[in-house]
């Protein structure tokens, strides 16, 4: 299997770094210009390419780790490029995955009209840098029956868990990731704008925060379920807790509480630690 990777960024740096650990053959890569491309090719140690073609052409599976805005406008040329040659080369034996989590795969069809089997292969991970691993994560397929194959075959080599997602639903599995990451973040912002009233520098609130957070990461890793983990005021039902704190929190904050708050309320009745009439007198408060 030979490998090439169109976009060396993040994902395609961790990808190209991962693929390389696990002794698979990464024949090159491209990047945005000349210049990025030589200075990801002497970062990875490999080859860097002078256009997606020549890549394409020296490579069996090619991954697309640019944008999802440019995932279509590179399939496209691409496709159009291999139309054009004049040896009527086809890309019949290759395939394309793209590593968007909400793209289904309309943008890559340019090239499954040449022959190419297309796919999606998405790592349920954040990426901060090159540096991150796959062992363990979660990866999301969909694509050929062919694409389905490869793509197993290269989660597995990553050390990688592999899960099917079809194109048709892969906006709501990218909502379901968001609320697991972005969102979190956003509500972690939040509790530091308010934890840094009392803490030296708002570096201090967070901190202070993330030995919360941690905890509550030890008891989701120890349940089966989310909801599982919950504890907190709506959880036991105590109604005055939850009027005292929309009784000091800003307007803005309070909305993003309220919000929160009656998804909390279905939750606490899941695990039954709130009746009915709690659970009606809590939804009151949160109006």
């Amino acid at each position: 299997m030979k490998i090439g990777i169109i976009g060396a960024g993040k994902v395609g740096g961790a990808l190209c770094k991962s693929l390389q650990e696990a002794g698979v053959n990464v024949v090159g890569l491209t990047a945005g210009t000349e210049a990025d491309t030589l200075a990801a090719a002497a970062k990875f140690q490999v080859k860097g390419f002078a256009s997606n073609e020549e890549l394409a052409a020296n490579s069996d599976v090619l991954f697309l780790t640019v944008p999802d805005r440019l995932v279509g406008a590179v399939a496209d040329e691409l496709a159009q490029v291999f139309t054009n040659r004049s040896d009527a080369q086809s890309l019949q034996g290759k395939t394309f995955f793209h590593c968007s989590g909400s793209l289904g795969l309309e943008e890559l069809k340019p090239l499954a009209e040449l022959g190419a089997d297309i796919g999606s292969l998405h790592p349920l991970q954040s990426f901060a840098s090159a540096d991150v691993s796959f062992q363990g994560i979660y990866m999301a397929v969909d694509g050929t029956a062919k694409a389905q194959e490869t793509g197993q075959a290269i989660a597995e080599l990553l050390g990688a868990q592999i899960f099917v997602v079809p194109a048709a639903e892969r906006k709501a599995y990218h909502a379901a990731a968001c609320f697991a990451s972005n969102y979190v973040v956003a509500a972690m912002a939040v509790a530091q704008e308010l934890m840094s009233k009392w803490t030296p520098t708002p570096e201090a609130g967070l901190a202070a925060l993330l030995a919360l957070f941690d905890g509550t990461a030890r008891n989701l890793h120890q349940s089966k379920l989310a909801r599982e983990a919950l504890t907190g005021p709506i959880a036991r039902g105590d109604i005055n807790t939850v009027k005292a704190h929309l009784a000091v929190l800003p307007p803005k904050i309070a909305e993003v509480y309220k919000a929160l708050g009656k998804e909390t309320i279905c939750l606490a009745r899941a695990n039954g630690t709130i009746d009915a009439r709690q659970a009606e007198a809590l939804a009151s408060a949160l109006q």
